[in-house]
């Protein structure tokens, strides 16, 4: 599985789908369907979701304020609604994207 996820994380801004996924682990989309439930607990989708809001809050933190945006950094990594990847990232830190870029920009 950390090879799945390594290559999420260079993908991260492209357009991936489960058959992508499926076919980079050489397996078929139900076997990865069952194989990603059985180490995380979660689907492929929430997957690639969580990899990817874990990426942003690493630029998040890294970013240049007066080179980068939080929708900029969102999109170059591909998630595209803002809306519903700021709800999960609320969820997986306990703070709006924002809030981690304007922090990290004072420390």
């Amino acid at each position: 599985m950390s090879r799945l996820i390594s290559w999420i994380q260079q993908r991260a801004g492209d357009c991936i789908t489960v058959a992508d996924l499926a076919a980079e682990i050489r397996s078929s989309v139900r076997q990865l369907q069952v194989s990603i439930g059985h180490h995380f607990g979660i689907t492929p989708l929430e997957l690639l979701r969580e990899t990817r809001v874990r990426l942003v809050r690493n630029e998040l933190i890294a970013a240049d304020p007066d080179a980068s945006t939080v929708s900029s950094i969102a999109y170059s990594l591909g998630l595209n609604h803002l809306g519903r990847f700021s709800h999960h990232y609320c969820i997986a830190f306990g703070e709006k994207p924002s809030e981690t870029f304007r922090r990290t920009q004072h420390d």
